[in-house]
């Protein structure tokens, strides 16, 4: 078992001292049994957030939370959240407990989460009264109690069980499942940032490929620009998979960068609006353009950062161009994607991984990949690039032209067209 935090069980004996009872609980609780350091430490005590900060005024404590019943402890370890234990009334509004009472029993706070790998405690030895720790070792996804009831007061926890089969490589079991599926078309009435948060989370985890090639079904009963594309044939020879596996298989194959991941489950995705076939065979004429547009589209919905919609929407549009690995290429796609050019054959190699066998070749990619990376390299580090700003001005570029003409020095160099000592001769047919 992973070590527990020092200073979260020195916290929990001085509240037990004090008559309280106390406990590491949720997702750090779990990491710790499966020997992983957890994202954070989180616990439980039956003292009210006002009494948790009178005992320990040495860590200043935060109580901009308490009406939610947390107090925040400062301590040398990091930020510590100590929530009082409670138990929940309905979710007329399937997001916040319609009411909250506090109460001092374990067992009570512990039913009131939403999957028994994440409803067990520890205060120096393991409270587990739902078989979280059986199931962990089990591989099993299981939700505490009713699992429909459980689905359909958040349907956030459908997403969540999603991530967590992505991130622990969980299987669910049966009535977890049909609870998920049954309540599936509640995820739409959701909010953007809890969608995004959901989704982002999901995407860069290990096994994400593998949970949407399973469970697309439910998925998309989110995102429902992406339904369409489930169990949609694309009979056409370079794939073997309908447009919703070669969507999860590029995922499998790919690195767990959100950037290439979220490129990857769009990149394809206007494929059953586009389609026309002929002599036994579909096409897809602009689908990439139209694929593009609605991943912006979406990120734009749901909140994601500019920079982020703009490279997925720019990698969207250019990973269908098949370059050869020279230097003339590198250059092409620096120029056309900047420092998202890093992610380009990424893409590039979890497409093509997800064809037809007959098609997978990704020697070139390769290739191109390290004159890309080498071409990024140089521009990051100005230094290597030979001729300087105050040199251009000197040889009488105007001011503003400066900036642009340094990349245009960089993109020379990546593409053999001037080494760095014909480089300023370079510079000046530019003028």
């Amino acid at each position: 078992m992973f070590p527990f935090s020092r200073t979260g069980l020195v916290i929990i004996e001085k509240l037990k001292r004090a008559g309280y009872s106390a406990f590491f609980v949720g997702g750090c609780v779990r990491d710790c049994l499966l020997e992983k350091q957890p994202h954070d430490w989180d616990m439980c005590a039956s003292a009210s957030p006002d009494a948790i900060a009178a005992l320990f005024p040495e860590y200043e404590p935060d109580l901009s939370s308490s009406r939610f019943g947390t107090a925040v402890l400062k301590t040398p370890e990091g930020e510590l959240e100590i929530t009082s234990m409670r138990r929940e009334g309905g979710y007329s509004d399937r997001r916040r407990p319609d009411s909250v009472e506090i109460c001092g029993d374990i067992t009570q706070d512990l039913s009131r989460r939403d999957f028994t790998v994440n409803a067990m405690a520890y205060d120096g030895g393991l409270v587990d009264p739902f078989g979280g720790r059986d199931d962990l070792k089990r591989g099993i996804l299981r939700a505490v109690g009713d699992a429909d009831e459980k689905m359909s007061e958040d349907p956030l926890r459908i997403l969540r069980g999603l991530r967590f089969m992505a991130a622990l490589g969980l299987s669910p079991e049966e009535s977890t499942l049909g609870a998920m599926r049954k309540n599936a078309p509640l995820c739409r009435g959701l909010s953007a940032e809890r969608l995004r948060e959901e989704l982002f989370g999901m995407l860069t985890e290990r096994w994400c490929g593998s949970v949407l090639l399973r469970y697309g079904d439910i998925f998309t009963a989110a995102f429902e620009e992406l339904a369409p594309c489930l169990r949609f044939e694309q009979k056409n020879r370079h794939h073997v998979y309908d447009v919703w596996g070669h969507t999860a298989m590029a995922i499998y194959d790919s690195p767990c960068e959100l950037a290439v991941r979220l490129t990857l489950l769009f990149h394809d995705c206007e494929k059953p609006r586009t389609v026309s076939e002929s002599a036994g065979e579909r096409h897809f004429y602009g689908h990439v353009e139209k694929s593009a547009e609605t991943a912006s589209r979406v990120l734009l919905r749901l909140g994601a950062p500019r920079r982020l919609r703009q490279a997925v929407e720019q990698l969207i549009l250019f990973h269908d161009n098949r370059l050869p690995p020279t230097g003339e290429s590198a250059a092409e796609v620096c120029a056309a994607l900047g420092e998202n050019a890093v992610y380009f054959c990424a893409v590039q190699r979890a497409d093509n991984m997800a064809q037809s066998p007959v098609y997978r070749r990704t020697d070139d990619i390769d290739a191109l990949d390290g004159l890309i990376k080498e071409g990024l390299r140089r521009w990051k580090d100005q230094n290597s690039i030979p001729v300087k700003a105050g040199e251009l001005i000197d040889m009488g570029f105007e001011r503003e032209r400066v900036s642009q003409t340094l990349k245009e020095l960089w993109l020379a160099l990546i593409a053999g067209r001037t080494d760095e000592n014909g480089l300023r001769r370079y510079a000046g047919t530019l003028l």
